[in-house]
Protein backbone atom coordinates (compact mmCIF):
# COMPACT_ATOMS: atom_id res chain seq x y z
CA UNK A 1 0.00 0.00 0.00
CA UNK A 2 2.85 2.35 0.89
CA UNK A 3 4.57 1.63 -2.43
CA UNK A 4 1.36 2.36 -4.34
CA UNK A 5 0.81 5.60 -2.42
CA UNK A 6 4.37 6.74 -3.05
CA UNK A 7 4.08 5.93 -6.74
CA UNK A 8 0.85 7.87 -7.02
CA UNK A 9 2.43 10.84 -5.27
CA UNK A 10 5.38 10.77 -7.66
CA UNK A 11 3.06 10.56 -10.66
CA UNK A 12 1.08 13.55 -9.39
CA UNK A 13 4.26 15.54 -8.77
CA UNK A 14 5.48 14.65 -12.24
CA UNK A 15 2.17 15.75 -13.76
CA UNK A 16 2.31 19.09 -11.94
CA UNK A 17 5.88 19.63 -13.14
CA UNK A 18 4.82 18.88 -16.72
CA UNK A 19 1.92 21.31 -16.44
CA UNK A 20 4.17 24.04 -15.04
CA UNK A 21 6.70 23.43 -17.82
CA UNK A 22 3.96 23.52 -20.46
CA UNK A 23 2.53 26.73 -18.99
CA UNK A 24 5.94 28.38 -18.99
CA UNK A 25 6.46 27.27 -22.58
CA UNK A 26 3.15 28.83 -23.60
CA UNK A 27 4.11 32.07 -21.87
CA UNK A 28 7.53 32.07 -23.56
CA UNK A 29 5.96 31.35 -26.96
CA UNK A 30 3.42 34.13 -26.46
CA UNK A 31 6.21 36.50 -25.43
CA UNK A 32 8.25 35.62 -28.52
CA UNK A 33 5.22 36.09 -30.76
CA UNK A 34 4.36 39.49 -29.25
CA UNK A 35 7.94 40.65 -29.56
CA UNK A 36 8.18 39.51 -33.18
CA UNK A 37 4.98 41.33 -34.15
CA UNK A 38 6.14 44.56 -32.50
CA UNK A 39 9.82 44.39 -33.47
CA UNK A 40 9.63 47.09 -36.16
CA UNK A 41 7.69 49.54 -33.99
CA UNK A 42 8.68 48.78 -30.40
CA UNK A 43 11.88 47.97 -28.52
CA UNK A 44 10.99 45.40 -25.85
CA UNK A 45 13.28 44.00 -23.17
CA UNK A 46 12.44 41.41 -20.53
CA UNK A 47 14.04 40.65 -17.19
CA UNK A 48 13.09 38.09 -14.53
CA UNK A 49 14.17 38.51 -10.91
CA UNK A 50 15.18 35.74 -8.52
CA UNK A 51 11.72 36.07 -6.94
CA UNK A 52 10.12 35.23 -10.29
CA UNK A 53 8.90 38.76 -10.94
CA UNK A 54 8.87 39.66 -14.62
CA UNK A 55 9.83 43.14 -15.78
CA UNK A 56 8.96 44.11 -19.35
CA UNK A 57 10.24 47.46 -20.62
CA UNK A 58 8.73 48.91 -23.81
CA UNK A 59 9.74 51.99 -25.78
CA UNK A 60 9.26 53.23 -29.31
CA UNK A 61 11.53 51.88 -32.04
CA UNK A 62 13.81 54.70 -33.31
CA UNK A 63 12.37 54.41 -36.83
CA UNK A 64 8.70 54.08 -35.83
CA UNK A 65 6.28 56.85 -36.75
CA UNK A 66 4.10 58.19 -33.94
CA UNK A 67 0.89 56.59 -35.24
CA UNK A 68 2.64 53.25 -35.77
CA UNK A 69 3.98 53.38 -32.21
CA UNK A 70 0.56 54.19 -30.78
CA UNK A 71 -1.08 51.31 -32.65
CA UNK A 72 1.66 48.87 -31.67
CA UNK A 73 1.69 49.78 -27.99
CA UNK A 74 -2.12 49.64 -27.82
CA UNK A 75 -2.11 46.13 -29.30
CA UNK A 76 0.72 45.04 -27.00
CA UNK A 77 -1.00 46.29 -23.85
CA UNK A 78 -4.33 44.81 -24.89
CA UNK A 79 -2.60 41.44 -25.30
CA UNK A 80 -1.27 41.79 -21.74
CA UNK A 81 -4.80 42.25 -20.43
CA UNK A 82 -4.80 46.01 -19.84
CA UNK A 83 -8.31 47.48 -20.00
CA UNK A 84 -9.14 49.41 -23.18
CA UNK A 85 -10.07 52.59 -21.31
CA UNK A 86 -6.65 52.62 -19.62
CA UNK A 87 -4.93 52.13 -22.97
CA UNK A 88 -6.90 55.01 -24.49
CA UNK A 89 -6.01 57.35 -21.65
CA UNK A 90 -2.30 56.50 -21.84
CA UNK A 91 -2.33 57.59 -25.50
CA UNK A 92 -3.14 61.18 -24.53
CA UNK A 93 -0.42 63.67 -25.43
CA UNK A 94 -0.23 65.40 -22.05
CA UNK A 95 -1.04 63.18 -19.09
CA UNK A 96 -0.14 64.35 -15.61
CA UNK A 97 1.02 62.04 -12.78
CA UNK A 98 -1.81 59.86 -11.49
CA UNK A 99 -2.72 56.34 -10.46
CA UNK A 100 -5.55 54.34 -12.02
CA UNK A 101 -6.83 51.18 -10.32
CA UNK A 102 -8.61 48.38 -12.20
CA UNK A 103 -9.23 44.69 -11.56
CA UNK A 104 -6.37 43.78 -13.89
CA UNK A 105 -3.62 46.01 -12.56
CA UNK A 106 -2.53 49.23 -10.88
CA UNK A 107 -1.41 51.82 -13.43
CA UNK A 108 0.99 54.56 -12.33
CA UNK A 109 1.70 57.50 -14.61
CA UNK A 110 4.65 59.74 -13.76
CA UNK A 111 6.81 62.21 -15.65
CA UNK A 112 10.61 62.51 -15.62
CA UNK A 113 12.62 65.66 -16.27
CA UNK A 114 14.23 65.91 -19.70
CA UNK A 115 17.98 66.39 -20.00
CA UNK A 116 19.51 69.12 -22.15
CA UNK A 117 16.63 71.62 -22.13
CA UNK A 118 17.11 75.15 -23.43
CA UNK A 119 16.17 78.33 -21.57
CA UNK A 120 13.14 78.88 -23.80
CA UNK A 121 11.52 75.54 -22.91
CA UNK A 122 8.85 75.98 -20.26
CA UNK A 123 5.94 73.62 -21.05
CA UNK A 124 5.21 70.21 -19.53
CA UNK A 125 5.77 68.43 -22.86
CA UNK A 126 9.10 70.18 -23.43
CA UNK A 127 10.45 69.74 -19.92
CA UNK A 128 9.28 66.21 -19.08
CA UNK A 129 8.74 62.77 -20.57
CA UNK A 130 5.94 60.45 -19.53
CA UNK A 131 6.51 57.04 -17.96
CA UNK A 132 3.58 54.64 -17.55
CA UNK A 133 3.99 51.64 -15.24
CA UNK A 134 1.56 48.72 -15.06
CA UNK A 135 1.73 46.62 -11.90
CA UNK A 136 0.28 43.13 -12.29
CA UNK A 137 0.56 40.23 -9.86
CA UNK A 138 4.19 39.15 -10.34
CA UNK A 139 4.75 41.38 -13.37
CA UNK A 140 5.72 45.01 -13.99
CA UNK A 141 5.48 46.66 -17.42
CA UNK A 142 7.12 50.04 -18.06
CA UNK A 143 6.18 52.04 -21.15
CA UNK A 144 7.94 55.18 -22.39
CA UNK A 145 8.06 56.52 -25.94
CA UNK A 146 11.47 58.14 -25.66
CA UNK A 147 14.79 56.92 -24.33
CA UNK A 148 15.27 57.52 -20.60
CA UNK A 149 18.86 57.28 -19.27
CA UNK A 150 17.71 55.94 -15.89
CA UNK A 151 16.54 52.72 -17.55
CA UNK A 152 19.97 52.04 -19.01
CA UNK A 153 21.45 52.22 -15.51
CA UNK A 154 18.64 50.14 -13.99
CA UNK A 155 18.98 47.40 -16.58
CA UNK A 156 22.78 47.40 -16.30
CA UNK A 157 22.65 46.68 -12.57
CA UNK A 158 19.54 44.50 -12.59
CA UNK A 159 21.17 41.11 -12.12
CA UNK A 160 23.52 42.25 -9.35
CA UNK A 161 21.47 44.83 -7.43
CA UNK A 162 17.84 43.93 -8.07
CA UNK A 163 17.72 40.13 -8.11
CA UNK A 164 15.14 40.07 -5.32
CA UNK A 165 12.90 42.64 -6.99
CA UNK A 166 9.15 42.55 -6.41
CA UNK A 167 6.41 44.83 -7.80
CA UNK A 168 6.51 46.80 -4.52
CA UNK A 169 10.27 47.22 -4.79
CA UNK A 170 9.95 48.34 -8.42
CA UNK A 171 7.30 50.91 -7.48
CA UNK A 172 9.64 52.55 -4.98
CA UNK A 173 12.68 52.26 -7.22
CA UNK A 174 11.03 53.78 -10.29
CA UNK A 175 9.42 56.68 -8.41
CA UNK A 176 12.69 57.41 -6.62
CA UNK A 177 14.76 57.36 -9.83
CA UNK A 178 12.17 59.45 -11.66
CA UNK A 179 12.14 62.04 -8.88
CA UNK A 180 15.93 62.23 -8.99
CA UNK A 181 15.78 63.53 -12.56
CA UNK A 182 14.21 66.71 -11.18
CA UNK A 183 17.12 67.22 -8.79
CA UNK A 184 19.46 67.70 -11.74
CA UNK A 185 16.96 69.91 -13.54
CA UNK A 186 16.39 72.09 -10.49
CA UNK A 187 20.12 72.38 -9.82
CA UNK A 188 20.59 73.62 -13.37
CA UNK A 189 17.76 76.12 -12.94
CA UNK A 190 19.39 77.50 -9.79
CA UNK A 191 22.63 78.08 -11.69
CA UNK A 192 20.74 79.96 -14.42
CA UNK A 193 18.80 81.98 -11.86
CA UNK A 194 22.05 83.03 -10.15
CA UNK A 195 23.28 84.22 -13.52
CA UNK A 196 20.15 86.31 -14.03
CA UNK A 197 20.44 87.69 -10.51
CA UNK A 198 23.93 88.98 -11.26
CA UNK A 199 22.56 90.70 -14.38
CA UNK A 200 20.32 92.88 -12.22
CA UNK A 201 23.39 94.98 -11.49
CA UNK A 202 24.61 95.06 -15.09
CA UNK A 203 24.37 98.15 -17.30
CA UNK A 204 20.87 98.93 -18.60
CA UNK A 205 21.67 97.84 -22.15
CA UNK A 206 22.43 94.28 -20.94
CA UNK A 207 19.14 93.92 -19.09
CA UNK A 208 16.86 94.07 -22.12
CA UNK A 209 15.98 90.35 -22.18
CA UNK A 210 16.19 89.79 -18.43
CA UNK A 211 12.42 89.94 -17.81
CA UNK A 212 11.75 87.32 -20.49
CA UNK A 213 14.46 85.00 -19.20
CA UNK A 214 13.18 85.28 -15.63
CA UNK A 215 9.68 84.48 -16.87
CA UNK A 216 10.93 81.26 -18.51
CA UNK A 217 12.82 80.06 -15.45
CA UNK A 218 9.82 80.84 -13.24
CA UNK A 219 7.64 78.79 -15.58
CA UNK A 220 10.12 75.89 -15.46
CA UNK A 221 10.20 75.97 -11.66
CA UNK A 222 6.39 75.98 -11.61
CA UNK A 223 6.22 72.95 -13.90
CA UNK A 224 8.77 70.99 -11.86
CA UNK A 225 7.02 71.83 -8.59
CA UNK A 226 3.62 70.84 -9.94
CA UNK A 227 4.85 67.54 -11.37
CA UNK A 228 6.66 66.56 -8.16
CA UNK A 229 3.59 67.31 -6.03
CA UNK A 230 1.35 65.26 -8.32
CA UNK A 231 3.90 62.45 -8.40
CA UNK A 232 3.80 62.29 -4.60
CA UNK A 233 0.00 62.06 -4.63
CA UNK A 234 -0.01 59.37 -7.33
CA UNK A 235 2.66 57.38 -5.46
CA UNK A 236 0.65 57.35 -2.24
CA UNK A 237 -2.47 56.16 -4.08
CA UNK A 238 -0.42 53.34 -5.67
CA UNK A 239 1.05 52.36 -2.29
CA UNK A 240 -2.44 52.09 -0.79
CA UNK A 241 -3.82 50.24 -3.82
CA UNK A 242 -1.00 47.67 -3.64
CA UNK A 243 -1.55 47.38 0.12
CA UNK A 244 2.00 48.42 0.97
CA UNK A 245 3.24 50.03 4.15
CA UNK A 246 4.20 53.70 4.00
CA UNK A 247 6.64 52.96 6.82
CA UNK A 248 8.61 50.44 4.75
CA UNK A 249 12.32 51.30 4.47
CA UNK A 250 12.12 51.70 0.68
CA UNK A 251 8.97 53.83 0.95
CA UNK A 252 10.66 56.08 3.50
CA UNK A 253 13.60 56.43 1.12
CA UNK A 254 11.23 57.67 -1.58
CA UNK A 255 9.69 60.18 0.80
Amino acid sequence: TTTTSTGAHQDRASSLTNIATATQQVQDDKWAESRALASSRLVITREISATGMEWIDVKAHPTAALDDYRNAIAAFLLDLGVHETIIESTMEAVLLPQTVITDECVTLIVRCAVEGTTHEMDSIQELTNRLTVFFFAGKVVTVHRTHMPMFSSLRKHWRTHHRDATPAYMLNLLVKDCSRTFHTALAGSIVVFDKYESMLFAPQRQRGTLAREIYHIKRRASVYSRILAQTSDAYHVAVDAMKLSRFDAYAQDVE
